[in-house]
């Protein structure tokens, strides 16, 4: 059997003759999820927060296939409940950013990828869509100064090369752009 099937039967084993608890419901449910049998997996996902009211992860499940579903606010809803609960949450806050993008939000998806960067400050591809984010609330300067004060560790990594290229470009500043993309110089 292929290995989420293994995951179903596991977690069914662990469900059998025992008081099901939150991280066993939600358990069930991502390997439900993952077989696309969505309707199901959010009614373990309500037992799981039913049995664990603060269960990050049956949450984190819950927005993934809200998000699945194009459930956009739903999805940030929940997303927010996860930061409620325990605030340091940078992917929850990385995923609220890239809902507001998708919703073409720019400054709630910079407000929410800022959140993000305040936690983990060297997320390349939070750094990233920050710089797309200021680009498209045309606040060039900033995304340059922004840019600017990355530090080598993650300057050079593929998401904010693509970044600095589009920063070039959108200034005008096409023989800098393409000089990158041609010699790989960074």
């Amino acid at each position: 059997p292929a290995p989420q099937d293994n995951s179903l039967e596991q977690a069914l084993e662990q469900a059998a003759g025992k008081t099901v608890t939150g991280a066993v419901a939600t358990a069930i449910a991502a390997a439900l999820f993952e077989r696309q049998q969505a309707e199901l997996a959010m009614q373990w996902i309500d037992l799981a927060l039913i049995v664990q009211a603060d269960c990050i992860e049956a949450l984190a499940v819950r927005a993934t296939i809200e998000s699945g579903r194009s459930d956009t606010l739903k999805a940030i809803a929940t997303y927010r409940q996860i930061i409620a609960i325990a605030p340091a949450q940078v992917q929850a806050y990385r995923e609220i950013s890239l809902l507001y993008k998708n919703q073409r939000d720019w400054d709630a998806a910079l407000w929410a990828a800022d959140c993000a960067l305040v936690i983990c400050p060297h997320m390349a591809d939070m750094c990233a869509n920050r710089i797309d984010l200021l680009l498209r609330l045309q606040r060039d300067d900033e995304a340059f100064r922004f840019l600017q004060a990355l530090p080598a560790a993650i300057y050079d990594s593929p998401p904010l090369i693509n970044a600095r290229v589009t920063a070039l470009n959108s200034s005008g500043r096409f023989d800098e752009a393409s000089q990158i993309l041609r010699s790989g110089v960074r």
